[in-house]
């Protein structure tokens, strides 16, 4: 079976890490894999030798009407079995480029759609009923489509990498970790002021976050003026988050929207107790008290008593991280190519039986 991805680019993101991980996968069971990127040449990630990559912005420019019709003569020429389309602006723009080219295509929702300007919702709300099918990674998400759509609507989580499972036991350090893009939805002046108010409870702790992102200098100098400077670290971008959550006592997301975050399922399955705002993900992931808890978005005040719950209860720390580490089998690698690799079968095989029936 030829399988098609098309993304925006291979860079550093949670999205693109799903797909490099289900492209290989899906490659080493025996499928004929491309990858299409529409934008930029950038391949963060390891990508096997047998998985074609192209290029559409080193073919026809940074025109979006070229790349499109590219796209579209690309994948007549290709003739894969089905596409498979990651984050909005892509599959729209797939599902445009492929009008009348009789090959399924699944589209995958990556970010909560609650968030969505008018422009993108109306986008979404044309082009989404072509869709062969949906899928997304909450059942939050899931509810927000109709209930037309959400009849061919799958909700399938992200996988977690192998690396997550075959961790030796670390020596934990007195410290907060967060990991995510230094971008506006992620709110962490939030987590930066929720520390302050327990940096004296708690004087041993700090707070590292690793990510990058435009609001590099703005954080800086929020953590500055809250005199906070040898206490929060801004750590940058690291291959080794995984490690790095090994080492740390707990996980803080402030986000104002998310998917599902890669990096909340991460620290789950490391064992983490995790303190997050309700972003979509959340309540699928953490049951409040549990393994974590839930606070209402943008609420300070609660975001800070749930932190100094974990940290001055051990006991309840060590039962969170057990918790987690049970969980954790359900977001297992292969698990999630399972369930993708069912779903490929089945669009396919549904799209063979149509086209017989109207033959």
């Amino acid at each position: 079976m030829k399988i098609s991805f098309v993304t925006s680019t291979l860079h550093s993101g949670g999205s693109e890490r799903v797909m490099a991980l289900l492209a290989n996968s899906l490659s080493e069971r025996g499928y004929d894999v491309e990858i299409i990127c529409i934008n930029k040449h950038v391949v963060f990630y390891p990508i096997q030798e047998n998985v074609r990559i192209s290029f559409a912005e080193d073919e026809v420019g940074k025109s979006y009407l070229k790349k499109t019709k590219w796209l579209r003569n690309h994948i007549k020429t290709e003739k894969p079995d089905v596409v498979i389309a990651f984050m909005l602006e892509v599959y729209c723009m797939t599902l445009f480029a492929l009008m009348g080219v009789d090959i399924p295509v699944i589209s995958s929702e990556r970010i909560d759609p609650h968030f969505f300007g008018k422009a993108k919702g109306f986008m979404r709300w044309v082009l989404l009923r072509r869709t062969t099918h949906l899928v997304v990674q909450t059942q939050k998400i899931k509810s927000f489509y109709s209930k037309a759509l959400q009849k061919r609507t799958t909700i399938i989580p992200n996988p977690v990498t192998d690396k997550v499972f075959s961790l030796s036991p670390a020596v934990k350090e007195d410290r907060l970790i967060a990991v995510g893009r230094l971008a506006y939805q992620k709110n962490y002046p939030m987590m930066f002021e929720a520390f302050k108010r327990l940096m004296d409870v708690f004087p041993s702790y700090s707070l590292v976050i690793y990510g990058d992102g435009p609001r590099r200098q703005s954080l800086q100098l929020i953590i500055e003026n809250l005199q906070l400077k040898d206490r929060v670290v801004l750590a940058g971008k690291t291959e080794k988050v995984i490690e790095e959550m090994n080492k740390s006592r707990a996980f803080l997301m402030t986000s104002d929207f998310e998917g599902m975050s890669n990096a909340m399922l991460e620290a789950l399955c490391v064992g983490l107790p995790i303190i997050t705002t309700e972003v979509s993900g959340a309540r699928d992931l953490v049951e409040d008290g549990v393994n974590g808890f839930v606070t209402k978005q943008r609420d300070v005040e609660e975001f800070t008593k749930a932190i100094r719950k974990v940290l001055s209860d051990k006991e309840l720390m060590e039962r969170m991280e057990a918790d987690n580490k049970n969980k954790a089998k359900e977001y297992q690698k292969d698990h999630i190519v399972d369930q993708w690799e069912s779903l490929i079968h089945q669009i396919v095989k549904n799209h063979v039986r149509n086209l017989w029936r109207h033959r």
